[in-house]
This record gives C-alpha cells, structure tokens and sequence, in this order.
C-alpha cells in the first residue's frame, strides 16, 4: 500500500493488488474502487474533487472522488512512479526513466521535458519549484519552475 491521500472526509490510497479505494474516514467503509490491470507504482493524490495517478504502462488517470468514474486519461508513455505534485494550473507526473510531463486540470499537456537518469520517486512542491530525485544520473536533483524551465541541478562532489 502505498501513502495515501485525503479530501472531504474521504481517504484514497492504491494497493499492492492493484486497485485505487475510497474509504470513508468515519467508518472505514469502501465507498468505490477502481480495478488497475496493469499495476501501479504511482501513489494517488486528490484535489478539488479528482483523484490523480499513473499506473505502470505508462497511463496517467484522473477519477471523480464521488464515484471512481474516469474523467480524463492521458498516455505517458512509461512507468509513472511516486505521487503527482500539485501546481497552480496543473498537476505534473514523472516516469520511471526520466520522463517529466506537466497536465492541466483538463488532462491537456502544459509541457514535458527528460531529465538524465532514473525518477523512482513523486516531485515535491517548494516555494514555486518543483525538485525532483533522481537515481543514476549526473546530478542528484533538479528544481525547476511551473513553466518547466530548469532553475538548478544539484550534483555532489566526488
């Protein structure tokens, strides 16, 4: 089970047997789940009444809160892995082999660019930066802003 998230009274969280459930907070019953055929790597996370997450063939979901229904999907095109970050006018998914690609609240491409490494790990929102982990590359982070222009890389010394 991977980290779950939370929106008006309702908690969603993806599970290892492939499935992304709604449990009420009250109770602890199943309000809806959503079957995932091809597994997920990719904890969800909710806002103003849309549950966000990828699955491991690349496909990037958005699901109404009320009842698990599909609003929009969107093909990434490989593994999306970690949880979504929030922007002001989007939501950004990264795929495991370095893939960085930014929706609107629509599921219409903001921007998408590809960092040099692997991104097994979700973006963390940060005064106006999105920085990402990155494992076997050159640079151990990289900050860029909600347009998609890189702002620093971070690279250790040796």
């Amino acid at each position: 089970m991977y980290s779950p998230s939370y929106e008006n009274g309702l908690i969603f969280v993806a599970t290892l047997d492939n499935k992304v459930v709604a449990i009420n907070e009250n109770d602890g019953s199943i309000k809806w789940q959503k079957e995932a055929p091809d597994g997920l790597w990719s904890q969800p996370v909710v806002k103003d009444g849309v549950v966000y997450y990828g699955d491991m063939v690349g496909r990037i979901y958005a699901l109404s809160v009320e009842d698990g229904s599909l609003v929009w999907d969107y093909v990434l095109g490989e593994m999306v892995s970690g949880a979504p970050a929030f922007m002001p006018n989007g939501v950004l998914f990264v795929g495991e082999n370095g893939k960085i690609t930014a929706l609107d609240f629509n599921g219409e491409l903001l921007w998408n660019r590809t960092v040099q490494g692997k991104l097994y790990t979700g973006p963390v929102g940060v005064d106006g930066l999105l920085i990402l982990g990155i494992s076997q590359g050159e640079e151990v982070l990289q900050a860029f802003n909600y347009e998609g222009s890189e702002i620093w890389p971070f690279t250790p010394a040796k």
